[in-house]
């Protein structure tokens, strides 16, 4: 079974496969690529939040195995705040 993060890149690689075989004279075409951009934007900000989500989910595994490490309580709070 597909994963969710893996069905937006498989569903741009069919609409990429789909557009490369649509005429431009086609009624969809501009429809085809409005989506496509549209699509790749949703992409690229998912990246990007999964790229801070790892981050911060580091930096958590960091401040837990220090011992008396003595954290405040709004790190606790950003940390729930990004992952959440």
């Amino acid at each position: 079974m597909i994963r969710p993060i893996q069905r937006l890149p498989s569903i741009l690689l069919l609409l990429e496969r789909l557009l490369k075989y649509t005429p431009i004279t086609h009624v969809d075409y501009q429809l085809l690529i409005d989506s496509l951009d549209k699509l790749r934007e949703i992409a690229k900000k998912l990246n990007d939040e999964r790229g801070k989500t790892e981050k911060h989910l580091s930096m958590f595994n960091i401040v837990n195995s220090i011992e008396n490490c003595p954290v405040s309580k709004r790190f606790y709070l950003e940390f729930s705040n990004h992952i959440f």
